[in-house]
């Protein structure tokens, strides 16, 4: 399998609004929770009657609960783009240390004004900033998911401190190391850990928090690692295979999996198996337009889309409280409106300031 540049920008504007509308909508009221971090089969018999019954929200809930396997999609992208770039097109050697600080400096452009951003719209639209400042400091420098309970500022930006790890994962063990022995014996131990933790519901005390061991874990790069292991496979051998059945049996999978619990570990393989055909599937017309478009700008939409929710979270839940839906998807609407505007505009300055530089160099 090789995707092209523009897969690969249909798939992360896909992934992005999968994940965006998903952080919205689970916040909901009567919202079906994802299984995302840990595995409670009661959250899709849920959905279940809620289709029996022909709502409420189906579409809306469909995205609560399934909308977040667009993170596995990310990491996957990830580790496909890590071995293009790094051992695919002929790059050179490249030093641990300025491997790691080029992407974080990377993230630092967005996480930075995102920062800036969120503090200012809290002084202006909440009267201050009660955030205690060693939590920017963790979030700064990627270390907050390793800390139970983290205060992560914004929840997605959990994601910040994930990546990172994965960075590191791979410029130090699976870049050196490129035997598929190693990429898929390190992933199988992780998953392996996972089920034992799950199995035993094992937990610690952390600041006199008890603290659930396979949540912890979900957190963290060991608890993901099966989607960027996959990346980084199908990138080394490009592997053939008929989209249309792939599709079908990674839809079937995930499906599948949402069902039972020892399923659930692999769904981020099968999400993966549903969604990355679709970039062969559909060659042309709007959705592929659109997402092609959003691709490009989907890092920024991810760094920004949090503080947007922030504030259209509680109108939105009066109003499904109130059962008012030209009122609930007329917000859903203006936070995707504002949220692209946002990146777009971010995206569009920091693009011009680039080439500001170059000229100037």
């Amino acid at each position: 399998m090789t995707l092209t540049q523009q897969d690969s920008s249909f798939l992360k504007g896909m992934a992005i609004m999968m994940i965006v509308l998903h952080n919205f909508c689970h916040w909901l009221p009567t919202a079906v929770m994802e299984n995302e971090y840990t595995f409670q089969v009661d959250r899709i018999w849920k959905y279940v009657g809620y289709l029996e019954n022909g709502g409420p929200h189906l579409f809306l809930n469909f995205l609560s609960h399934f909308g977040h396997y667009g993170v596995p999609l990310f990491l996957f992208l990830s580790g496909y783009g890590l071995v293009k770039k790094y051992e695919k097109s002929g790059a050179g050697y490249v030093g641990v240390g300025r491997f790691m600080w080029s992407h974080a400096v990377k993230m630092w452009k967005l996480l930075v004004p995102a920062i800036l951003l969120f503090m200012a719209c809290e002084f202006v639209l909440r009267g201050g900033w009660n955030i205690e400042w060693k939590w920017v400091g963790f979030m700064l420098t990627y270390v907050s998911n390793f800390i139970p309970k983290s205060h992560l500022l914004m929840g997605p930006w959990w994601f910040f401190s994930l990546i990172m790890q994965f960075y590191l994962l791979y410029r130090c063990i699976f870049l050196p190391f490129r035997s598929s022995w190693v990429l898929w014996s390190i992933t199988g131990a992780s998953l392996l850990l996972q089920m034992v933790l799950m199995a035993n519901d094992t937990s610690f005390v952390y600041d006199d928090k008890t603290v659930s061991a396979m949540e912890y874990l979900r957190y963290n790069a060991v608890g993901h690692l099966v989607s960027f292991a996959l990346g980084i496979e199908m990138a080394r051998r490009d592997w053939n295979y008929s989209p249309l059945w792939m599709f079908i049996a990674g839809t079937v999978l995930t499906i599948a999996s949402a069902f039972n619990a020892w399923l659930w570990f692999f769904s981020p393989i099968f999400a993966v198996m549903a969604l990355v055909p679709l970039a062969q599937l559909i060659r042309a017309g709007f959705v592929r337009q659109v997402f092609e478009w959003i691709g490009p700008i989907s890092a920024a939409i991810f760094a920004f889309h949090p503080i947007v929710r922030r504030y259209l979270i509680l109108p939105t839940s009066r109003a499904m409280r109130m059962d008012e839906p030209t009122l609930i998807y007329g917000e859903i609407l203006l936070y995707l409106l504002l949220t692209l505007l946002l990146a777009w505009g971010y995206t569009q300055m920091m693009s011009r300031l680039k080439r500001k530089t170059n000229s100037n160099l």
